[in-house]
Formats: structure tokens, C-alpha cells, sequence
């Protein structure tokens, strides 16, 4: 039995995710520039989506955040 499973295109909310302490399950390239985030659902998912949907000031780290979406980034674009 596999475990539930959030997935998403957005690569900014992605890197949020993973960012805050999200686990990133797998990355799938579905097009030339479109890429499949699939991260375990879990309560701490379910808190950190509400918290970027919900329209309210989120304190992050800049440079933190940056590096995350570069290094999805390059990990999309990775052969295999």
C-alpha cells in the first residue's frame, strides 16, 4: 500500500516546502519545462500549504528559500 502523496507543478511553492522541512519525494519531468513535485501528505504539509495559500506574512529565509528553488532546479534538469 503506498503512502498519500501532495504533488504539484508550482516550483516556488515547492521550493517553499522543501524550504520549511518538507520531504520531497520524487521530481518527474512531464514536459520541456514543466516538472511534477511529489512530497509525503502529512499534517505538517497540510499546516505549511494553509500557511502559503492562506494570504498572511510568512517569515522566511531569503537566501534559503533561493538556493531551495535552484537546487530543484537543477535536480529537474539532471539526466537519469
Amino acid at each position: 500500500m503506498t503512502s498519500p502523496q501532495y504533488t504539484t507543478t508550482d516550483p516556488h511553492l515547492a521550493a517553499f516546502l522543501v524550504s520549511e522541512g518538507a520531504a520531497l519525494t520524487s521530481l518527474t519531468r512531464t514536459g520541456p519545462k514543466r516538472v511534477l513535485f511529489s512530497f509525503t501528505a502529512s499534517r505538517e504539509l497540510h499546516v505549511l500549504l494553509r500557511l502559503y495559500w492562506g494570504g498572511h506574512p510568512i517569515p522566511v529565509v531569503p537566501f534559503q528559500l533561493l538556493v531551495t528553488l535552484h537546487d530543484l532546479k537543477c535536480r529537474s534538469i539532471t539526466r537519469q
